[in-house]
């Protein structure tokens, strides 16, 4: 005795459903790969914007000092030797004040009593330069 068994064939549904299983991932996959190109793009437009159209903008070094900011020395100038520091007064903003007597800086006076600014040790070279300028505006 022979058995048969019949076998429909499939259901329109379940073919739509078999391509649907298949195709909605890989059109997922395209869609994020899509997205994140175009969010790189947009990205990378927004820095060079950023930038300014190519323009290269580079900082100064605040230690460099230019011909144009370097003292002079003058007639001002006292020398060391016909300075005594006596006392201090306090601090200025540059370093130490002191009061002292010069020697020989005034015409017929022997001695004269100043104030005497200085510089701190560990000031760089563009705070010494600036106290200079600071004492070429004194001097005016």
């Amino acid at each position: 005795e022979s058995i048969s068994f019949y076998v429909s064939p499939p259901k329109r549904d379940d073919v739509v459903a078999l391509y649907l299983i298949i195709l909605l991932p890989i059109l997922a996959t395209i869609l994020i790969v899509g997205l994140t190109i175009i969010a790189f793009f947009i990205n990378k437009k927004r820095n060079n914007n950023r930038l300014g159209n190519g323009v290269l903008y580079a900082s100064v070094n605040p230690e460099y000092i230019s011909a144009a900011e370097m003292y002079t020395p003058d007639e001002w100038e006292v020398a060391r030797e016909k300075i005594t520091m006596h006392k201090e007064l306090g601090q200025g903003s540059f370093g130490m004040v002191y009061e002292g007597i010069a020697k020989g800086v005034v015409k017929d006076e022997p001695e004269t009593r100043v104030a005497i600014k200085t510089v701190n040790e560990s000031a760089s070279m563009r705070e010494r330069i600036e106290f200079l300028n600071e004492a070429s505006v004194m001097k005016e």
